[in-house]
């Protein structure tokens, strides 16, 4: 068989005719796996894309969520540094109004002493001056009783018509006066003193009890102190442990605002690589774009040339095939 022949050029053109089959196939599968992977890819990114804007966005919030904290934060220690001064102002101004109190309390204390011993003697003197009283005014009714006896005999006396002499009657009569006047100026002087020990019980006991409603003003007063000192206390311990909430507030703050820094810089550190997926994904599309365009062309040229290599197997095939005379001619040569 010739190089030339036209069987041999057949099988070659067939074969190629069903490798141009077989890339075209494929080139439109590889082109459309590529096209799916770029979409998948496309949408992964966008998601990433998406999710890194969620993430700036909510870090953008914390850091101002952060910055509000901070600034609360700042407040609250500034209001609990100066509740603590208050507090301990309050505290000192108590322990000193207690320490008045108290004094207050111990002074009516001693007056009230000092006037319940005045009341005392000044009850024991109206005793002494009711018993003088009584006993003068006894004096005075024995005094009267003897001037009435000695006026009575004098009068007999003189009455009597027997006696020429009633100088020791008189004499007595004037000496029952006299006692008489004596013991009118004692019973003066005892009525005089029970009055005034009246007077001096009475000023006793309203001393007794001016004292004594002293002694409970500031009986109260102290327990109204003490107990204020007690929430003084309370006040200072309770602002105290508010200043070190605050504190501690305060630094977990400065913590967040650590931890913020690093979401904020974390987000932007994936809007970046999703920012370079995407422009990556976008370059793909292109090049994509431009190889589909490319393999549209060659499927075109590759349909062409399918189409001329199938023609020009028909004119093989044509050409390959025996004439009707050149059979009957050799069929002849055959028979003789």
């Amino acid at each position: 068989m010739s190089s030339h022949d036209p069987r041999v050029v057949s099988i070659a053109l067939e074969d190629l005719l069903q490798e141009l089959g077989i890339w075209s196939v494929r080139a439109s599968q590889s082109l459309a796996e590529a096209g799916y992977a770029q979409r998948q890819y496309r949408e992964i990114t966008e998601r990433a894309w998406h999710t890194a804007c969620i993430m700036m966005d909510r870090a953008k919030q914390d850091e101002e969520l952060v910055a509000n904290l901070l600034s609360d934060t700042a407040t609250m220690v500034d209001q609990s540094t100066t509740g603590k001064d208050n507090a301990e102002l309050t505290l000192q101004a108590s322990d000193e109004a207690l320490q008045t109190a108290t004094a207050t309390l111990d002074f009516w204390q001693e007056q009230l002493q000092l006037a319940l011993a005045w009341l005392e003697r000044a009850e024991a003197r109206l005793a002494r001056a009711l018993a003088e009283y009584e006993s003068a005014r006894r004096a005075y009714d024995q005094a009267r009783w003897e001037l009435e006896r000695a006026q009575s005999r004098y009068n007999a006396c003189v009455n009597n018509r027997e006696r020429t002499n009633c100088d020791g009657e008189a004499r007595d009569v004037r000496a029952a006066q006299e006692n008489l006047q004596h013991a009118a100026y004692r019973l003066e002087l005892a009525r005089a003193e029970v009055v005034a020990a009246r007077e001096e019980v009475a000023a006793a006991r309203a001393r007794v009890q001016c004292c004594s409603n002293a002694v409970n003003a500031a009986t109260q007063a102290v327990n109204l102190a003490t107990e204020a000192y007690s929430e003084a206390q309370h006040a200072v311990n309770s602002v105290e442990r508010s200043l070190e909430f605050a504190q501690a507030a305060s630094q977990h703050a400065y913590f967040a605002s650590d931890t913020v820094v690093q979401e904020l810089n974390a987000a932007e550190a994936m809007m970046t690589v999703t920012r370079e997926a995407v422009s990556l994904t976008d370059e793909a599309g292109t090049h994509l774009t431009r190889a589909d365009r490319a393999e549209e062309s060659a499927q075109r040229h590759a349909r062409g040339s399918m189409f001329e290599i199938r023609h020009r197997l028909t004119a093989l095939y044509l050409l390959n095939r025996p004439d009707l005379h050149d059979s009957v001619a050799r069929v002849g040569k055959g028979s003789q």
